[in-house]
């Protein structure tokens, strides 16, 4: 499984009225990222632009994100996570697996 969150931020988030840090959960695929969030005892409705380049749930919370850590999912920098939004619509992903993202950085 290939998961990643962009690294927790305050971006205004509030959960039971008191503002918390959150960040983004995406993963390579849809059946990955609802698996995933099943394991964070997440709902599978709170998914949030389901079946597009977009796709990701919220996480709120440090306790949440250090769940998902331990999980095996890999923190990136916003601006990754934007380089993987726009290589997802360059490749037409609509939410099933598709070839693994490389990042530039990373490529030969």
């Amino acid at each position: 499984m290939s998961a990643w969150m962009d690294g927790p931020g305050n971006y205004g988030a509030t959960l039971y009225g008191r503002r918390v840090r959150s960040c983004h959960l995406m993963a390579d695929s849809t059946a990955e990222l609802l698996q995933l969030a099943q394991d964070l005892g997440l709902k599978a409705d709170w998914i949030q632009h389901r079946g597009t380049p977009k796709e990701h749930f919220d996480l709120l919370g440090v306790r949440m994100m250090d769940k998902a850590r331990r999980l095996g999912v890999r923190i990136v920098s916003g601006r990754e996570l934007v380089q993987r939004l726009r290589w997802r619509r360059a490749h037409g992903y609509i939410g099933e697996s598709i070839p693994a993202y490389q990042c530039p950085e990373e490529a030969g």
